[in-house]
Parts: C-alpha cells; structure tokens; sequence
C-alpha cells in the first residue's frame, strides 16, 4: 500500500486471487487502510494580535506534529522573513524600522517530516517607530519692549525627539500674528536629541499695549503633535517728557533771551525742539536743552513758548505751552545830516531822572539836544551801539561822512561758513553772508543791503534779505536765523 497520495480519510479496496484451472478459484479478501492525521500545526507566540511594536522584536511561533517538524517559515505580509528554519527554537528577528508604520500581518508555516504542511493563524500588529515631540517651555512665554523700539527681543526654546533612536522628528513652528517669528522656522530631530528654537518678538510699529500670539510646534507624523502656546508681548510707554524751566510762565522778556527746559525718557533724549508762536526757533540734541531767542525782532507783547521732545524711539512729547510778554525798549532816534549823524535816544520814563545827551559823530554839527535817561542794562547798551554802527554804515553809503566807517565791500568770493548767525552777531562771516545775499538779488531787501554795502554786524538790513533769501530758495522757516539747513544749502551754493 501507497498512502503517498492519500489524503487522510478510510479507504477500501478488494484483493482478489484466481486460477482459472484450479479448484476454489477465484477468492477475494477486503482490505481497508486508514490514513490519519500526524497533528502537523503551528502558531503564533510572540508578538500577540493587536501590539504595538517598534524597533527590532524577535517573532517567534510554536509547531507541533507527531511525525517531527522538518521546517518553519515565517511570513511578514506575506512575504518570507528572516531564513527557513529547521530546528528549534523557531523564532527570528524583525526590524520594524525597515516596515512603514502602521499596520501590518505576521503568520508562520511549518512542514513536518511527512511533509504535511500547517499555517498559523494571522497575527496583526501595528509598527509605530514615530518622533515624539517634547518641547522643554512653559505653557506661555512673556516679552516686553519700549514704544518705538525697532529691535527684535528672542526667548530660546529647547525642542526635544524622545522618540525611539531611529525616529526622526521633523517640525516646523507656526505664528497666528506677524510680529512672532522663529530662528529657525523648520528642522529635524533625531531620536533622543534636541535643538534650540529661538521665538522673536518684533515691536516695530506697534502701538502701547498688550499683544498675544499662538506658537504652534508640530510634526503631523509624530506622537504629541502640534504643541501650541500663548506668546504675549507688552509694549510699554518710555515715560518721555518734557518742560520749560526758564523763562517761566507769564514773564516779560526783552532782548536776547536764553530758554532752557528738561527732557527725559527711559531710552534717551534724541532731542529738544523749541518753539515760539508755533514756529521751531532753535533745536538741542544734547543736555542742558537750551536755545538762544532774540525777543528784539518779535513784536512787543503776548508770545507763546513750547518744547518737543522726541525720544532714540522716535516717541514725542511736548511740554506745557508758557506765554511770555515781550517789552523791548522803544526804538533810538537817529537823524543823518548837517555833515554828521546824530543820536538821541528813547524819552524818558516818568519816574527817571532826565539829563540832556546826545552823541555825534561830527564835530562841525551841534546835536540836537533832548531830555532822556540811559538804561543802566548792558543789554541796551550792545543792542543800542549796534544799531549805531550799523546807521552809520548807513550813512556812510549816503556820502555822509563818519568817524570809523568804511564803504562797500567786494562781491562775494567762495567761502566756507561754519557758526550759526542771528541779529547783532558780529564777524567776518557776517560780512561773507552780506556779500553772498547781495550777490543773489534776490530783491529789494537784497537791493537795500547793497546800497549800504557790507558790514561785520548782522544788523537788520542783514536780517531782511537773509529773510527774503529763504522764501525765494523755499528754506522753511524762512525766519532771518542763519542755522544748519540755510547754512549748508549756502555752502552748497558757494562751494
């Protein structure tokens, strides 16, 4: 008998033996053969339906037959893993890392000695080798910046994959407002390492106050992914100032008068503007914060003084406007004629006591004699002699002979002017100023210049076509002060 063939199961069959020629022929005899099992299975130990693997696991399975086990193959998917086995113990190694992640089905076939052949049940698993995302911060991060700053500020981060060692973390961070950014914005994380992420907060026009923003950190593909967190930045105000501390308010002025005032601000003073009447009369970048006014050429009576200052922010403040009385001493009295030039000054006051003055600068003409009282301020007396000297240059373009006078000077040459100029300074840049204005005609102001022709004091002739210089050359203000901007759009012009 043959059970090569057979599958397991009874069978039958009838033998039969003859010889025609002999006695009691043929007889027959049933035979019957039985094929059984040889108990040929195998299954699966390790790992169990439904786990989550990672890594490199070992597989192992568990065959049995009664005829003796001749191999065992393990199938991923169904493709073989690892080499055929032929003894025990029936177990291989998988590295998961080299499946995707997900799901995936584990079974095992074994071949017993008869060749019987046995396959386990399906083992299914999930292969999760994925980048963990550990960011080592606080739920919020906090900054604050002064009003105006310009400068970035930046919070570092730690970003940490305590994924298994052959993950790889690959994130990026996310802003729900354009004034948080991130240096860098995306990398990659091995398993086990770290990198540092720095948050910026740019305060560049933004207005005093609170700001919040969402930091978002993910990995779409790794465990406790995305990460978010409430970022807020204050802006804050940098206290700026200012005040006028002299003259003080409600006080009568005359002359030149200094006005000095105090600034401050948490970032520093950039500068102090000073104004008269709405208009900027002088500007200071460093303390004491003082300007030079010259009360002579505004009129007599309410004026109002205010300061700006402006912050290393570009924050402004202004202090409190102060009105002061301007009370200038009523103008000289100066006649040309009779071979000389004559001054008498001012009337006196009701309360003075009353000499007869005068001064001439002729010996062959008697002033005219009147009754006045000197100011004992040395201010007057500057300002007095300077309109003296200045009538008689005056006087002098008029043919009219004067101690000390000298005529015209020569048109303007190339020059390089270096001092700001105002009424009653004096100089040998006072007298390139005249010679330029003369030289640009720029009208009758210009026109009546000449025809005195050219001094050392910037008397108001000087003043009027420096005044009508500027309104032609578009120089705002155009206010007869001869500062930075008329200066260096002068030297451009001479140069």
């Amino acid at each position: 008998m043959n059970p090569a063939t057979l599958a397991l199961g009874t069978w039958n069959a009838t033998a039969t033996i003859s010889d025609p020629a002999a006695s009691s022929s043929p007889q027959t005899i049933p035979v019957t053969l039985t094929i059984s099992s040889t108990g040929v299975s195998v299954s699966m130990t390790s790992p169990t339906n439904g786990a989550t693997v990672t890594s490199t696991i070992s597989v192992t399975a568990n065959p049995t037959s009664t005829a003796g086990i001749a191999s065992l193959q393990f199938l991923l998917d169904g493709t073989p893993l690892g080499s055929l086995l032929t003894s025990a113990p029936y177990a291989t190694p998988w590295n998961t890392a080299l499946s995707s992640n997900g799901s995936h089905v584990l079974m095992a076939s074994t071949t017993d000695a008869d060749s019987n052949v046995a396959t386990s049940s399906p083992v299914t698993v999930t292969v999760q080798n994925q980048a963990f995302l550990s960011v080592t911060t606080t739920t919020s991060l906090s900054f604050t910046a002064a009003h105006g700053s310009t400068a970035p500020i930046s919070q570092s981060v730690v970003i940490a994959n305590t994924g298994v060692p052959i993950s790889t973390l690959n994130w990026s961070a996310s802003s729900s407002q354009a004034w948080l950014t991130f240096s860098p914005a995306s990398s990659s994380v091995a398993g086990g390492a770290s990198t540092t992420i720095s948050f910026i907060a740019n305060p560049t026009n933004l207005a005093i106050g609170t700001y919040n923003a969402t930091a978002t950190l993910a990995d779409p593909y790794a465990s406790s992914s995305p990460q978010s967190f409430l970022v807020t930045l204050i802006v804050s105000a940098t206290g700026i100032g200012t005040s006028i501390t002299s003259p003080s308010n409600s006080a009568t002025v005359s002359g030149v008068v200094t006005i000095a005032a105090t600034a401050t601000s948490t970032v520093g003073i950039s500068s102090v503007q000073f104004y008269l009447d709405g208009t900027l009369i002088g500007t200071a970048t460093s303390s004491p914060y003082t300007t030079s006014w010259n009360a002579y050429v505004a009129t007599n009576g309410s004026h109002i003084l205010y300061t700006l200052a402006t912050d290393n922010n570009a924050n402004t403040a202004s202090s409190s406007a102060i009105t002061v009385t301007v009370a200038n001493a009523p103008p000289v009295i100066v006649s040309v004629g009779g071979g000389g030039v004559y001054y008498t000054p001012p009337p006196p006051s009701p309360s003075a006591s009353s000499t007869a003055t005068s001064i001439s600068t002729s010996p062959s003409a008697p002033p005219t004699s009147s009754s006045t009282s000197l100011a004992s301020s040395s201010t007057l007396l500057a300002t007095l002699e300077a309109e003296l000297k200045t009538l008689l240059k005056e006087a002098a373009a008029q043919g009219i002979n004067a101690p000390g006078v000298t005529g015209p000077s020569p048109s303007v040459s190339p020059f390089a002017f270096t001092r700001n100029l105002g009424l009653w300074d004096r100089g040998a840049e006072v007298t390139a100023l005249q010679q330029f204005l003369i030289s640009q005609a720029s009208g009758p102001a210009a026109e009546q210049l000449k025809a005195h022709g050219v001094t050392t004091v910037f008397g108001f002739l000087t003043y009027n076509a420096l005044v009508e210089f500027q309104k032609k050359a578009g120089i705002v203000p155009a206010s007869g002060y001869f500062g930075p901007k008329t200066r260096a759009y002068i030297n451009k012009l001479t140069q």
